[in-house]
């Protein structure tokens, strides 16, 4: 046993070293490539445009200090013909930023290239793209060309930048045929060694594959990943949640923090002044009519936006419960709000941790004999699959009830599995804490009240299952229990009419109806009282949500909103939408197997099967209900994708224990690493998308460029 330990340990150190080196020599010779290339010119020589004098002033534009200024026209852009003559040119170096540039300082700006050259007497957009140059990244000054032949013309564009108190651009350096640097990125290296060792780690031929996940046997490494998965995860989560400065900071106020100070003040409406042509309309839900008429009178449309407006105050519709347990008392303690990150972190972590918690049960309890390394991506399959990691990717105050409802919905579902001990008994306690749980989900995101069903194949057994009685005469009978049905029901129903009390009451309270939780009084993008229930609108939503294909492209960052194109339906109507980077199932193809009703009926005992379709017919329903109830947004996706990674993970560990076919367990283990790796890849890319990241470009220009110039090593 000693000498196959020693070897083993010989062999992974040979395994890491093959890693590093291969590592090193992508580094060095694939993403540097550009380095090497322009070493090899031929017949080329670095031309100084400033110094020549090449450049062809228009008004306004001068040269200062050896460097070209060059204001915006009134539209707000501006271009100058930099070169005219004839040469070979392989690359352009520039150096330039924004006049004015108001603390925008690590911003990129925007160029494009006009040229002519010997295949084209006629000036040209050589990209319509064009390139991002920052000073705060080297990289981005070297911009290779593609002229047909020699060059004869070089025009720069510079579109309108992103804010609007930037009012020119100054060029500081501008070259022709500068050899690119030789630039080692260790963060890159890094990302190549940390893959390497995943691949051999995750690999179907790794040794993690063969120990089961019984927690009774005690191997070394266990403890290890599992430290890795969990507390990697939680890092990894919160640095997103984080790292967007719109939303830690304390000055940026939303509804939620207006709810805060109503409450402090003992009231549920805000107190914020409507404006009169408002409380004068017919019908406030009109958006464009309502827009146009607080633009006449010179009044804000933000100052109202979003709250639900009803007899004439403002209300927030959205779940008052994570205000009650995070922003309220903090502002009540402090006298001072909250950043919404925080909160989010908060809720945030306590779903990460229930996800582990109830994964760990369920697998403890049915799964035992499965290898623990799907266990461990079965836990990330959870939070990169499911489309919960939006709340962490954009941690703004519309993820909050979202983010909180599924917390407490898969620590209600974990208190549930605690209270089933193996079909002896049940547990009341958890039982009840496990109905409250979920109970709450109607104060953050009623939709997740759906996560009830999973009480029917839960408890049905247990709760109709006959008890054997002695009759007297002596002859044994099989008869309800009576006592112990009342029992579970009473467990699971008062804690659930306890939140339902204080919910409905909040409810009529506000709009006169203890059903009414108010968002079709929203003052948003479209009259949601006028929205009614078209039948037409489904299948979009069905499709979109889970089948849609991803929109991949060769530029950084490689994933682009699906839904960009207003031609993406037929629809002739009012379907409001949001950026979307492709369905679930299309993303995540082993979200497919609760879609497989033979394969759940040969491997999946009744109350798996049970539990998988009770979580699959609820994320439909939700899928449908928020598609007619508010259109197709990709934060909506947190409703539902949880239920779907959470049946494919029970039919998928029912298929590992029950199955002896080793190919199709490879097929599926293959599908799992894909849909993994899918997740994480996405999620991280939908970051730096212009549309999912609340602007990641403008907000925080200088991460933006650096993976930019990180990643397309080859632009």
């Amino acid at each position: 046993m000693a000498e196959g330990k020693l070897e083993n340990r010989f062999k992974w150190k040979e395994v890491l070293i093959k890693i590093v080196l291969i590592s090193i020599l992508l580094e060095v010779f694939v993403c540097n490539f550009r380095f090497w290339e322009s070493h090899f010119w031929k017949d080329t020589v670095t031309f100084d445009m400033l110094s020549e004098g090449t450049y062809e002033l228009s008004e306004g534009q001068y040269l200062e200090d050896g460097e070209l200024v060059i204001p915006f026209d009134e539209e707000g852009k501006t271009d100058i013909l930099v070169y005219e003559g004839d040469i070979k040119a392989e690359n352009v170096f520039i150096k330039c930023s924004y006049l004015n540039t108001q603390n925008y300082d690590h911003t990129y700006v925007d160029v494009r290239f006009v040229a002519s050259d010997e295949g084209n007497e006629l000036e040209y957009l050589m990209n319509e793209k064009g390139r991002k140059v920052s000073l705060m990244e080297p990289r981005s000054s070297y911009i290779r060309l593609h002229p047909a032949g020699d060059l004869h013309s070089l025009r720069l564009e510079f579109p309108a930048p992103l804010n609007e108190y930037m009012t020119g651009v100054r060029i500081s350096e501008l070259k022709f045929n500068v050899p690119a640097p030789f630039t080692f990125r260790v963060p890159r290296a890094a990302l190549f060694v940390l893959i390497g060792i995943l691949f051999m780690l995750l690999k179907p031929s790794s040794f993690l594959y063969t120990e089961s996940f019984s927690f009774s046997q005690d191997f070394p490494y266990k403890k290890l990943l599992s430290g890795l998965a969990l507390i990697g995860t939680i890092c990894f989560s919160l640095v997103f949640t984080n790292i967007d400065p719109l939303y830690n900071d304390p000055g940026h106020i939303t509804q939620y923090h207006k709810l805060a100070e109503a409450l402090s003040k003992g009231h549920l409406y805000m107190d914020i002044d409507i404006p009169d042509v408002v409380k004068d309309m017919d019908n406030p839900y009109d958006t464009a009519y309502r827009q146009s008429l607080l633009k006449a009178a010179d009044e804000p449309e933000t100052d109202i936006w979003d709250y639900a407006y009803y007899n004439g105050r403002l209300y927030v519709y959205f779940g008052v419960v994570p205000v009650l347990f995070t922003l309220l008392p903090f502002y009540v303690l402090t006298g001072s709000h909250m950043p919404i990150s925080a909160a989010v972190s908060i809720f945030g972590l306590f779903l990460l941790v229930g996800i582990w918690m109830l994964l760990k049960e369920i697998f403890k309890r049915w799964f035992s004999k499965v290898p623990y390394i799907l266990f461990l991506l079965s836990y990330l399959l959870m939070i990169f699959g499911s489309g919960i990691f939006y709340g962490f990717r954009r941690a703004e105050f519309y993820s909050l009830p979202m983010i909180s409802a599924a917390a407490f919905a898969v620590w209600g579902l974990y208190f549930w599995f605690r209270a089933d001990t193996s079909g002896e008994r049940i547990d009341v306690k958890n039982l009840s804490l496990g109905s409250l749980l979920i109970a709450l989900t109607a104060g953050c995101r009623p939709q997740f009240l759906l996560t009830a069903a999973c009480a029917f194949p839960l408890f049905w057994k247990y709760a109709m299952e006959p008890r054997e009685v002695i009759c007297g005469d002596g002859s044994a009978k099989k008869k309800l229990d009576a006592g112990r049905l009342l029992r579970i029901l009473l467990a699971l129903a008062l804690p659930a009419v306890i939140v339902a009390v204080f919910v409905m009451y909040y409810n009529y309270a506000r709009f006169g109806s203890v059903f009414d939780f108010g968002a079709n009084y929203n003052l948003t993008t479209n009259d949601m009282t006028k929205r009614g229930w078209q039948w037409d609108r489904t299948v979009l939503g069905l499709f979109i949500y889970l089948l849609q294909p991803s929109r991949i492209q060769g530029v950084f960052p490689f994933l682009f909103d699906t839904l960009e194109d207003a031609g993406f339906t037929n629809y002739l109507g009012i379907t409001i939408v949001e950026d979307n980077y492709g369905g679930l199932v299309f993303n995540h193809i082993i979200l497919i197997l609760p879609f497989l009703p033979f394969v759940i009926r040969k491997y999946c005992d009744k109350q798996k099967a049970g539990l998988s379709f009770a979580l699959t017919a609820a994320a439909l329903v939700i899928v449908v209900a928020d598609t007619q109830m508010a259109g197709i947004l990709s934060r909506y996706m947190m409703d539902f994708g949880w239920m779907l990674c959470l049946a494919a993970i029970i039919i998928f560990m029912s298929i590992e224990s029950r199955s002896n076919d080793n190919t199709l367990k490879l097929f599926l283990r293959t599908g799992l690493l894909i849909s993994l790796c899918s997740g994480i890849i996405l999620e991280v890319l939908v970051f730096f998308s212009a549309e999912g990241a609340s602007g990641v470009m403008e907000r925080i220009p200088r991460l933006y460029n650096y993976a930019l110039n990180l990643v397309e090593f080859w632009g």
